[in-house]
């Protein structure tokens, strides 16, 4: 049988459940609803939904049409309780799970159930060392809203699941061991660890540490400091849960996802519960400082990116008080991506506090794209079996009010450059001396060049002054020489032309030119 895509809606009289079934034959199409259960059949189709509040099965509002433009069917179904709301409308795969079929039981193995019916708990699952202990004081592992986390308060790692006899555990809830021998060329790949079955938290924890501050470039990250023209634009970048982040949908391809998931029922050990939380936060992080930087893409690096900065996948880590993860993330973030800068660590804290705060629904949205970038970065797929896909499950059924308890205490956690190890701040006083100095050498050599560029200034205009009173005596020399020969000439002119009678020069000659017979005349005369 093949289940349908569906979706659920509400307002304050019914819940609208649309169904696309587009090979489905109507007429043998078949609703049964009964309490919180509503059950669909139409061959090749079938559909069963637990819903978290009960549903009326006799009610003359009750219908149901079907959309042959659409191959939908759509059913009203009348709530109990008028005005009622139904919260997890949206999480799939937990209306796809059946519940508890009894009381909750009080002794358990931590793990995971797959439950195929609505049976109680197999009793095969508990030990016969818990079988003979009273349940007195012994907690269930089932999430009690009234008993809230500490989330600031160290806690350690149980030391029976830390697995003294059977191995180190890991993976979602710690549930995995034994795992590195099978998949060792994988892991080889992925791994930052080696032979992660046989080390304790403890010296992880020390290692890690140390190779993360081997691999603290100071370069790198002054470089980010002080010579990176793209952090602003990645600062700005506004991401998708900037805006109505608790009002954001899941898209077709994402409840598709959803229902390919596993309906298994997560039953988690109370002193192990924390560790997932603060797992979650660590991954949140790494997808939020994927998402910023390549601004809301994703690429072939993309896995590689989410898993390196976690250290939940890359290290196993099991994280015991919110302060630790949050440094665990910042130091990783300063140590291996691309863009090491402080300002976009803060950004990126920000973001993990703003999709925490928005609930259940946003943090299923990452997860499910930390699913499909992993998917597609061979080997790192790895984590989706060990830690993503339960996580994607899991979130669906999380308690809201310990999720907004951990968007508080994010919103208040301050971390300083003090607390991330690398000597951040006396390295950011060292360079910044540095560029004092050099500020400084070049203002001293920008002033002598500009006392220089003075000097030459003066020094042109000098010589344009002398090169102007040189032309000036020339022009004057020039002008008395023309002078004194225009006064020669006048004089040789008044030598050799006596006055004519007051008459102009040129009359006088006229008038001789005109005259020349009687000179002749007298000439001959004389």
């Amino acid at each position: 049988m093949l289940t349908p895509r569906f979706e659920l809606s509400q307002d304050d009289d019914f819940i609208i459940l649309v169904i696309h079934a587009p090979y489905a034959k109507v007429a043998e199409t078949e609703f049964h609803i009964q309490d919180e259960i509503v059950c669909f059949y139409s061959k090749p189709y079938y559909l069963r939904l637990h819903l978290p509040n009960r549903v009326l099965d006799e009610d003359d509002r009750n219908e149901a049409t079907y959309d042959v433009d659409k191959g939908t069917f759509t059913a009203k179904i009348g709530k109990e309780n008028k005005g009622e709301e139904f919260e997890g409308l949206d999480m799939l795969t937990k209306l796809l799970t059946p519940p508890d079929g009894g009381e909750k039981p009080k002794l358990f193995s931590p793990g995971l159930v797959e439950e195929i019916g609505s049976s109680d708990l197999d009793q095969s699952a508990v030990s016969p060392e818990q079988a003979g202990n009273s349940s007195e004081g012994v907690k269930t592992g089932y999430e009690d809203d009234e008993d809230d986390f500490d989330w600031y308060i160290e806690q350690s790692v149980p030391s029976e699941v830390e697995g003294l006899s059977g191995g180190a555990k890991y993976g979602f809830a710690l549930t995995k061991s034994g795992m590195s021998e099978k998949l060792l060329e994988e892991f080889s790949e992925v791994l930052s660890i080696r032979d992660p079955d046989n080390m304790s938290s403890a010296e992880k924890r020390q290692q890690r540490l140390a190779q993360e501050a081997d691999n603290f470039c100071e370069e790198h990250y002054l470089a980010d400091l002080y010579d990176n023209d793209e952090m602003s634009e990645i600062l700005k970048f506004e991401p998708w849960w900037s805006k109505a982040c608790a009002d954001c949908k899941l898209s077709e391809e994402e409840k598709d996802k959803l229902l390919k998931l596993p309906k298994k029922k997560h039953l988690i050990d109370a002193d192990v519960l924390p560790t997932v939380y603060l797992g979650l936060v660590d991954i949140v992080f790494a997808y939020a400082y994927n998402h910023r930087v390549l601004y809301g893409e994703s690429n072939t690096e993309s896995g590689w990116t989410i898993a390196k900065l976690a250290a939940t996948l890359s290290w196993f880590e099991s994280f015991t008080s919110l302060q630790d993860v949050v440094v665990s993330c910042v130091r990783r973030a300063l140590a291996y991506p691309l863009h090491r800068n402080w300002q976009l660590c803060e950004k990126v804290l920000e973001d993990v506090q703003t999709l925490f705060a928005g609930g259940k629904k946003p943090l299923l949205k990452c997860l499910l794209d930390v699913h499909a970038a992993l998917i597609v970065s061979d080997p790192h797929y790895i984590f989706n079996d060990l830690y993503i896909t339960d996580y994607c499950v899991w979130i669906q059924s999380a308690k809201s009010k310990k999720i907004q308890s951990l968007a508080d205490a994010l919103k208040a956690t301050v971390v300083a450059k003090s607390d991330v190890g690398f000597e951040l701040e006396e390295l950011e006083n060292a360079a910044a001396l540095v560029v004092k100095e050099q500020e400084s050498c070049v203002g001293e050599i920008t002033s002598k060049l500009g006392q220089m560029g003075v000097r030459k200034s003066a020094l042109d205009s000098d010589d344009d002054s002398n090169e102007d009173d040189e032309d000036s005596e020339e022009d004057s020399d020039e002008d008395s020489s023309e002078s004194d020969t225009d006064s020669d000439e006048s004089e040789q002119s008044d030598e050799t032309h006596p006055q004519n009678n007051g008459l102009p020069e040129n009359e006088g000659v006229t008038e001789n030119r005109q005259n020349p017979k009687p000179d002749s005349a007298n000439s001959e005369i004389a």
